[in-house]
């Protein structure tokens, strides 16, 4: 198993971006990326998602995923339930 690494911004407009940036940079990689504070995220639907310093956890997990494309859309929402 590959060893975590941790990523931390003071803001982004994206922690998805950021982590997709990431990957390309660190193919094969495991990662956390995280940030006080998110001004352009995207959530479910197109729905515009921002978070304020202090106010939210913003991140986005970078791993190998044994799922399926069909289940998917669940692992956002099981993390949300395990954090």
């Amino acid at each position: 198993m590959s060893e975590w690494n941790w990523v931390e911004l003071q803001e982004c407009q994206s922690t998805n971006d950021e982590a997709r940036t990431w990957l390309s940079q660190n193919p094969g990689s495991l990662g956390v990326i995280w940030s006080k504070k998110q001004t352009a995220g995207r959530g479910r639907l197109g729905r515009a998602w921002f978070s304020r310093e202090g106010e939210s956890l913003t991140a986005s997990l970078v791993f190998p995923s044994p799922v399926s494309a069909e289940r998917a859309p669940q692992v956002p929402l099981l993390g949300a339930v395990a954090l």
